[in-house]
């Protein structure tokens, strides 16, 4: 039998041991786990929140949180990174995000700049809505817009030349509305097209100071020569989506839905916008996505239990592509879409079943929300209505109200659980 300074000495040896191998561990997620934590004190714990089994995770009120794969041989991770918010637990126990986010998007093709719109309607939160931009991220955020005399924000287009021409789209229920225009980046603010409830703004592909702006109901279709400096009324047509063609000059689709009326579907417009032609219903779909690649090749989607369809004529003919879809309470509504330039792979937000990817365009899916924490389930859904790609390969997407990053990682990583 071992005496006692045996024994003691063995222990000593044994948690030495143990010190270094934890120590290795700990420098692997060195990579990450810093700037999650410098990040998180630069603002005060304001909750802490207990999502499955990962157990309690302190969430800073920036929100940056690291999440890591599920599999240790892929090549990248997710990351939460939030404006300041605050998390209300409704009566279901549902941890909402106040003000959460629905729009993200990004500028420039070297330096990557995150620019995110948030809303808080019931006004719960002490943190400012509005816009706020990223220079690192998400790590920071910067606020610099309120919501423009209390108007949420539909439409943010930062433009693809000039990433300083900032174009914001608002819902005209208060003040002023319509689009406001910054020329140095979000620092300030004009209104250049006021009284107008704003749906979606648009480049023209060929031609950087043309951008086109769909508006509600009775403002039709608007125009701008100057890259939104003015603007003028070129259609009385209502559409909810505009994309201008990359390739051939003037031409113009545009999608809508609103009722079950006939007129409801696909236009397109052969004359910059100021005539339109129904091209096809499907029921009504009210948004649409080119591809860059093919752009005889166009996706219809948004409406709700409406799945995706494709059209590879320019619109002749069309195919239903929802039967490869999942079905979780209901047929699939496709809340956002984005088509990955570098290898022609489509991305698709849900609303019952998050994140989903197609690298055959469209014929079959793949669920990727492997790494991803989603809250929402049954009849919340992750609500995935925004997706972005980076220059840089990186992937954001706002889901819940929250903001994800998919960013590549070359070594192991260790997300920071706390117990």
């Amino acid at each position: 039998m071992a005496d006692n300074g045996q024994v003691r000495h063995t222990s000593l040896k044994f948690r030495s041991i143990f010190k270094i191998v934890i120590l290795a561990l700990f420098a692997l997620g060195m990579i990450v786990i810093p700037k999650l934590v410098n990040s998180a004190l630069a603002w005060p714990v304001t909750e802490l929140i207990a999502p499955g089994s990962t157990g309690n995770l302190i969430v800073a009120s920036n929100g940056s949180r690291s999440i890591g794969s599920t599999n240790k041989f892929e090549s990248w991770y997710w990351t939460w990174r939030q404006p300041p918010f605050i998390i209300v637990y409704d009566e279901f126990g549902y941890p909402n995000v106040f003000p959460h986010s629905e729009i993200v998007t990004h500028s420039g093709e070297i330096n990557d700049i995150l620019y995110s719109e948030t809303m808080d309607d019931q006004n719960l939160s002490p943190y400012p809505k509005g816009i706020y931009r990223s220079y690192d991220l998400g790590l920071n955020w910067d606020h610099i817009a309120f919501t423009f005399y209390g108007n949420d924000i539909q439409a943010l287009k930062i433009h693809p030349t000039d990433p300083n021409i900032i174009l914001a789209g608002t819902y005209n229920s208060y003040g002023l509305g319509g689009i406001y225009r910054s020329a140095n980046a979000g620092n300030t603010w004009d209104n250049v097209l006021a009284g107008r409830l704003i749906y979606d703004i648009e480049v023209d592909s060929l031609n950087p100071s043309i951008i086109y702006t769909s508006t509600c109901c009775w403002g039709g279709i608007y125009k701008s020569n100057d890259y939104g400096l003015t603007w003028y009324q070129i259609s009385d047509q209502f559409l909810q989506d505009l994309q201008s063609h990359p390739t051939i000059p003037d031409l113009l689709f545009g999608a809508r839905y609103i009722s079950t009326n006939p007129e409801e579907g696909i236009y397109r417009s052969d004359d910059s916008g100021v005539t339109w032609n129904q091209i096809a219903n499907l029921g009504g779909q009210p948004k649409i996505m080119i591809d860059p690649n093919l752009p005889d090749r166009i996706y219809a989607y948004g409406r709700d239990y409406g799945g995706i369809w494709r059209t590879v004529d320019g619109g002749q003919t069309w195919d239903d592509l929802s039967a490869s879809l999942p079905i979780i309470i209901a047929p699939p509504t496709v809340l956002s879409a984005v088509i990955d330039p570098t290898d022609d792979s489509i991305w698709i937000g849900l609303k019952y079943d998050g994140m989903l990817v197609s690298h055959d365009h469209g014929d079959t899916w793949s669920e990727v929300n492997s790494g991803i924490p989603f809250y929402g389930g049954g009849i919340w859904g992750p609500q995935c209505t925004s997706i972005t790609i980076l220059s840089n390969d990186t992937m954001v997407i706002n889901c819940e109200g929250r903001i994800y990053i998919r960013m590549r990682s070359q070594t192991s990583f260790l997300p920071l659980i706390l117990h």
